[in-house]
């Protein structure tokens, strides 16, 4: 967004105060905490990412009949994963 604003807007009107750049555009401090918010979460993606390539989705089944089954193709073996996370529950990886 900076870099087209930057270099391919074409400019028609002042900026008013908002929240995140002042009259002159420049960054506030609102913005500041924002960018320090979406860094994080990005942090977070890649190590959940990390973590999902370390420890896979298991293979599951289940019927009336046979009940639950888990298992994994990697040689592994199932096991509970605790994911904090707003909502999660247990999961299963290998």
């Amino acid at each position: 967004w900076r870099d087209f604003y930057n270099n391919d807007y074409t400019y028609v009107a002042k900026l008013s105060d908002g929240p995140f750049y002042d009259v002159y555009g420049n960054p506030t401090a609102e913005l500041a905490k924002v960018e320090a918010g979406a860094q994080k979460d990005d942090e977070e993606r890649e190590r959940r990412k990390a973590a999902e390539k370390e420890n896979p989705s298991c293979n599951s089944r289940w019927s009336q009949r046979d009940g639950g089954e888990v298992w994994c193709n990697t040689g592994k073996y199932p096991r509970k994963m605790f994911v904090k996370q707003k909502g999660a529950e247990t999961i299963f990886r290998c």
